[in-house]
């Protein structure tokens, strides 16, 4: 069975260059050997020649032309490593590719777009033909993978925003979704055309559009307004995507707070974790938000009351009202929770003194190491309010697991003076085995005994 087709070999021949005298050597092999293997009747061998070109110097331009007749091999294991190593080549494989864009094989055609998508912004020379191939070829699969290269151009391929746009409601259904994630890979040039098509009706775009955008974030800050139209849509998945961007676009707060703060009483939990999730991203901003997330600590759906967790650790000491609810949280079965719980109590920092008898007595939390790391961590974002942790804090530092015994030394520091009664097992820790351990007791010593704690 033939494993390239005519027009794939010829078109490696085309692109052949003259091999250098001293060829490139890789496991004892030269380039030449590696190339003659491409042809090998195993797939496994064509395979391993095809990695082994990419781990090869660049300057092997003589590889070029058999690895994109190889992105026409029968298996699809070797047409994504000729892919790979033509990507290795960056610049010097765009010309090539550019021309395997309009090879009669539909296979090459779309390894060449995936090649030119593993070099990205480099091969911003091909965003002519890729738009071409967008608007021409007949595959629809060249065409998809042809929407992704250009979305991983990012702002280079800026002169592909309205062909992706005018794609995204074309004809062919299936490339709605990919090239409107392309334009959120574009980013902020993007923006304007996104914004056109959050007010399409078609509904597989209204659910993408707003995915899109959350990709590009802060830089999309004029969508805003018609996310928080979408935020109340009918489609579950279009109000996802539109509470998924207000808070991944973080922006305007007088408006995008109140209306995540609506979706947190929404019916379904993925949107309500989502919006918890998003408030989150507005920080100290969305203080406004600290009660509504309290009640959402006690959600009955674990994927809800664990983003809360996040989020009011986020918000930071304006979440100060949140602790009694967060010290509660520390005792709850779920250990992920307890956890988080643990790690919002530290961005509360010193407001959240009252947690200090319950994050100690979780620093013995036998569920997961990370429960007893982040509540280490937390009594010491607390400082100086933290010392009758002291103790409880000495033990720790015998933990067995280090990613524990480093965090206890850490907040024995930042704790400060009133840590003194830890300095001679911080001594002791100076030979500990683990070196972040030992560096960590390093720092701690100094900060007790120069009398500071940050």
């Amino acid at each position: 069975m033939r494993r390239f087709t005519a027009a794939a070999v010829l078109l490696a021949f085309a692109c052949r260059a003259t091999a250098d005298d001293k060829e490139p050597v890789y496991q004892g092999k030269p380039l030449s050997a590696w190339v003659e293997q491409l042809s090998d009747r195993s797939a496994t061998a064509r395979q391993e020649a095809a990695e082994a070109l990419s781990k090869i110097e660049p300057s092997a331009k003589s590889a070029l032309g058999p690895l994109i007749a190889a992105l026409g091999d029968t298996d699809g294991v070797v047409r994504d490593a000729a892919a790979v190593a033509l990507a290795s080549f960056r610049k010097d494989a765009v010309p090539p590719l550019v021309a395997a864009l309009k090879a009669h094989d539909p296979a090459v055609r779309r390894g060449a777009a995936s090649a030119l998508s593993f070099i990205g912004a480099d091969a911003h020379d091909a965003v002519g033909p890729l738009i071409a191939a967008l608007k021409e070829d007949d595959d629809p699969d060249v065409r998809e993978r042809v929407a992704y290269a250009l979305g991983s151009f990012g702002p280079a391929a800026k002169d592909a925003v309205e062909s992706l746009a005018a794609a995204a409601v074309g004809k062919d259904a299936d490339l709605h979704g990919p090239a409107l994630m392309a334009l959120g890979g574009i980013g902020k040039p993007a923006v304007p055309a996104l914004v056109r098509l959050l007010q399409k009706k078609a509904l597989d775009v209204r659910q993408t559009a707003p995915l899109a955008l959350a990709l590009i974030g802060r830089g999309a800050k004029e969508a805003v307004g018609p996310l928080i139209a979408l935020a109340k849509d009918d489609d579950v998945e279009v109000r996802f995507g539109a509470v998924s961007a207000l808070g991944a676009i973080a922006s305007d707060p007088k408006i995008s707070v109140p209306t995540l703060i609506a979706a947190l009483n929404d019916m379904k939990t993925k949107i309500r974790a989502q919006a918890a999730e998003s408030l989150g991203r507005f920080g100290g901003d969305a203080a406004d938000a600290v009660p509504p997330l309290i009640d959402a600590l006690k959600d009955k759906n674990k994927d809800v009351n664990r983003a809360a967790a996040d989020a009011l650790g986020s918000i930071g000491p304006s979440a100060k009202g949140a602790v009694p609810t967060l010290i509660a949280a520390l005792t709850e079965k779920d250990a992920v929770l307890r956890s988080k719980a643990a790690q919002a109590l530290g961005g509360v920092g010193p407001d959240a003194k009252a947690a200090v008898p319950a994050l100690a007595a979780a620093l013995k939390d036998q569920g997961r190491e990370d429960v007893a790391a982040n509540a280490a961590h937390a009594l010491g974002k607390i400082g100086p309010e933290a010392k009758d942790a002291v103790h409880a804090l000495i033990a720790a530092v015998k933990d067995p697991l280090s990613p524990i015994r480093e965090a206890a030394v850490t907040a024995l520091g930042e704790i400060g003076p009133n840590a003194k009664d830890a300095v001679p097992v911080l001594r002791e820790t100076l030979k500990d085995d683990d070196m972040p351990v030992r560096a960590a007791a390093s720092t701690a010593l100094q900060r007790i005994e120069r009398g500071t704690s940050k």
